[in-house]
């Protein structure tokens, strides 16, 4: 090998980075929008951590996962082509 990836282990890497975004967005969701509500009270906490830094979480896993679906996009480019021929067989 000649230390170059190959495609398929580099679809790998990419879905579990989406799957690890993926899920840092669920679980502070969870946490900004039932766990710490805006003008819930005042200086809550939730794992010792304010609300400020859980929307930080949010909005850079989000910003990950949506760069990561741009890879994951453009690496199956090749299918997206290909797929008016598949859906008129």
């Amino acid at each position: 090998m000649s230390g170059s990836i190959d495609r398929s282990r580099m679809c790998a890497y990419v879905n579990i980075v989406l799957l690890i975004s993926f899920l840092a967005v669920v679980a502070s969701s969870v946490v900004i929008w039932v766990v710490l509500p805006a003008g819930g009270l005042h200086g809550a906490t939730f794992l010792g951590i304010r609300r400020g830094p859980w929307t930080d979480v949010h909005l850079v896993s989000g910003a990950v996962m949506a760069a990561f679906v741009v890879v994951h996009l453009t690496l199956h480019v090749d299918y997206f082509r290909a797929l008016p021929a598949i859906v008129h067989r």
